[in-house]
């Protein structure tokens, strides 16, 4: 569900927007979650070599997935996390 519901925020976003770009990152970590075998082959640093709305995508949703692990407190339903102020679309370009 969570990948999905990224890639439908994506969808409304243009392509080049750091707010689209943190969104890949977030469906990257849920995908790394769910089927470890996308990470298999990837270089140590991999993530360092990503757009910087990337990596704090990846970075948001990776630490609410671990925060639900470390707790045990599963919510019925996990939510997207926000991407930062300076990534989202004001007046048509990117903050």
């Amino acid at each position: 569900e969570l990948a999905n519901a990224a890639r439908l925020e994506r969808g409304r976003l243009p392509l080049e927007s750091s707010e689209r770009i943190f969104y890949l990152g977030v469906g990257a970590a849920v995908r790394g979650v769910l089927h470890p075998e996308t990470l298999v082959g990837r270089t140590e640093d991999w993530l360092a070599h990503e757009n910087s709305a990337f990596r704090e995508g990846y970075a948001a949703m990776l630490a609410e997935i671990m925060a639900v692990v470390t707790t045990g407190n599963v919510p019925i339903k996990l939510a997207l996390p926000e991407p930062p102020r300076r990534f989202v679309r004001t007046g048509g370009a990117d903050a």
